[in-house]
């Protein structure tokens, strides 16, 4: 679906520290993150000139970063995986390469744009089935930053409905990812212009995860876009 994304980046680690057992040898893979994008229809050659080159000079000097690697595919898909020296915070890494590839959004393809380049995320939701607030009027200009969407959003049963089931599904996954070593876990709420239904989910997802103790960084990458979507 159209990748108009929130982003949510729950920080596991301190509860790792108090549970998990020490290993007999420390992990030396370092940091990486990976930037996805496509450009449906383009050969690779036109991925790798008009998505990757911008991306990769955007991307190209990140705080820690070492080096990174980046494939094309004639089916239009684009790839790169920014690695970064050892003892760099994952969790910061992510966030600036993402703020790197936000920068980069004015000179990609409108292709490419429409369908969002995104880092990896852990969970992805699309809550395109909620009511969309855009066709209120009164509300259209407005985000899920706003009482007044987050109200409409939140007034309907489906959407209590479906925000209570991803809570329940979160809180039962977290456990799981700490037990097994697992120092972070990003969640992506995604609907169709990025400004109301995601935004709102994301950021009632991130009260809810503070009120049980959890750090998390949040970010809404599509709340500044001009371009309209319905």
């Amino acid at each position: 679906f159209a990748s108009c994304i929130s982003v949510l980046l729950v920080i596991l680690g301190l509860i790792c520290i108090k549970i998990l057992a020490v290993e007999q040898y420390p992990n030396i893979a370092p940091p990486t993150v990976s930037v996805n994008a496509t450009y449906n229809g383009a050969s690779a050659e036109t991925v790798m000139r008009s998505v990757i080159v911008p991306l990769e000079e955007e991307i190209n000097g990140v705080e820690g970063m070492s080096y990174m690697t980046s494939s094309a595919t004639n089916s239009g898909t684009a790839t790169i995986t920014v690695y970064f020296k050892q003892g760099t915070d994952p969790d910061m890494a992510a966030v600036n390469v993402q703020n790197r590839v936000s920068k980069a959004q004015s000179s990609l393809p409108a292709e490419v744009t429409k369908y969002g380049v995104s880092t990896e995320s852990d969970l992805v939701f699309d809550v395109r089935c909620l009511p969309n607030p855009y066709y209120v009027p009164e509300l259209r200009n407005h985000t899920g930053l706003d009482q007044c969407v987050r109200d409409y959003v939140m007034k309907h049963e489906s959407s209590q409905q479906l925000f209570s089931k991803i809570a329940d599904l979160i809180d039962f996954l977290i456990p799981m990812y700490v037990h097994e070593g697992k120092s972070q876990l990003v969640i992506a709420f995604g609907c169709t212009g990025g400004k109301h239904r995601s935004i709102t989910f994301a950021e009632l997802m991130t009260k809810h995860l503070l009120s049980k103790d959890y750090k998390v960084q949040k970010y809404h990458r599509d709340i500044t876009k001009d371009k309209k979507f319905v």
